[in-house]
């Protein structure tokens, strides 16, 4: 069942043209943001909400990502109830700390192997 690209977990497939391009917007801007103001020496921060004393773009970031996941499932727990709803964001939620740890040990890897 998940090899095939019409379903998900016994839902539609949902193309990406769905998505909220707004919202894509906004959080990519608020990952730039982030970037920005941790970069040492940068002239970029000074045009930056975080210096006029305003909260820095984590929490945009935080927010719209969380919009972001109730916009995509929030439909799975209306059509198909909660528990799969919770089921299909455990899945997801393995998925993307299984990718993280998966980087973490390469780039471990490659900084033992560099220092040698």
């Amino acid at each position: 069942m998940l090899s095939d690209k019409r379903t998900y977990m016994g839902l539609p497939y949902q193309s990406p043209q769905n998505r909220n391009l707004q919202l894509d917007f906004f959080r990519g801007l608020a990952l730039i943001v982030i970037f920005i103001n941790h970069m040492p020496d940068n002239p970029w921060f000074w045009y930056t909400p975080s210096r006029f004393g305003l909260s820095d773009a984590a929490e945009v970031f935080v927010f719209s990502s969380g919009f972001a996941s109730a916009l995509a499932y929030g439909r799975c727990f209306e059509r198909a109830g909660l528990w799969l709803g919770l089921v299909r964001i455990l899945y997801r939620c393995v998925q993307i700390y299984s990718a993280h740890l998966t980087s973490f040990v390469l780039l471990a890897l490659v900084c033992v192997i560099g220092n040698r």
